[in-house]
């Protein structure tokens, strides 16, 4: 598999449906990447980047692409980015966004990526980066 990525700035600059409405939810702080996979859409990354750290927004994955590994690809990208960045830190809170997926099998699959729960935030899940 072939992935290539890019920066988007408007949601009209994505082709697939389900992948424009996630890419018009943004804010000033928004980073959004689209992800191809062969040349075909394949995924959609957001994120905030705060002072002390950048918070994941979303990764969604559409299903014909799922189960592949490309989530797992983005979360590293992602955490690669970071750490570029100069951030030490990765938030997320975690909710599935369809479902194809339960709670239990999101918040498992974070875990195996090395994310925990922040103490103070029970809703909030972080992984040191760097």
């Amino acid at each position: 598999m072939k992935f290539t990525h890019r920066e988007i700035r408007e949601a009209d600059e994505v082709r697939s449906q389900l992948l424009r409405e996630r890419a018009r939810l943004r804010t000033p702080r928004t980073q959004q990447f689209l992800w191809e996979v062969d040349g075909y859409e394949a995924a959609f990354v957001s994120m905030d980047l705060w002072p002390d750290y950048l918070l994941l927004y979303e990764i969604f994955v559409l299903d014909r692409h799922r189960r592949r590994g490309v989530g797992s690809k983005l979360l590293n990208w992602v955490e690669d980015f970071a750490i570029k960045k100069g951030y030490s830190t990765v938030r997320l809170k975690p909710k599935p966004l369809d479902n194809n997926i339960t709670r239990r099998d999101l918040l498992a699959w974070y875990q195996r990526a090395g994310y925990r729960f922040r103490p103070d935030e029970p809703n909030v899940m972080e992984k040191f980066v760097s």
